[in-house]
C-alpha cells in the first residue's frame, strides 16, 4: 500500500471510504465524488474482520 501524506491525501486516484452509509460516510462520498470511490457500508464490509479487510484492499488497491 502506498503512502500518502498532506495535499496528496485530496489528489488520490482511489479511495475506499467504510462506514459509508453513515452520516460521515455519505458526506465523504460527496466530498471526493469526483474521485474514484470504494464506498464501503457495514453489509459490503465488516472492518471487526481483518482478513475481510486485508483481501478487500488487496482486490481493490485504493490509494487512500
Amino acid at each position: 500500500m502506498k503512502s500518502i501524506s498532506g495535499m496528496d491525501f485530496f489528489m488520490a486516484s482511489s479511495i475506499l471510504i467504510t462506514g459509508a452509509a453513515g452520516m460521515l460516510g455519505r458526506t465523504l462520498c460527496d466530498r471526493f465524488g469526483s474521485q474514484t470511490l470504494y464506498p464501503m457500508a457495514r453489509k459490503d464490509l465488516d472492518i471487526t474482520a481483518e482478513q475481510d479487510v486485508l483481501a478487500k484492499f488487496e482486490e481493490l488497491k485504493p490509494d487512500v
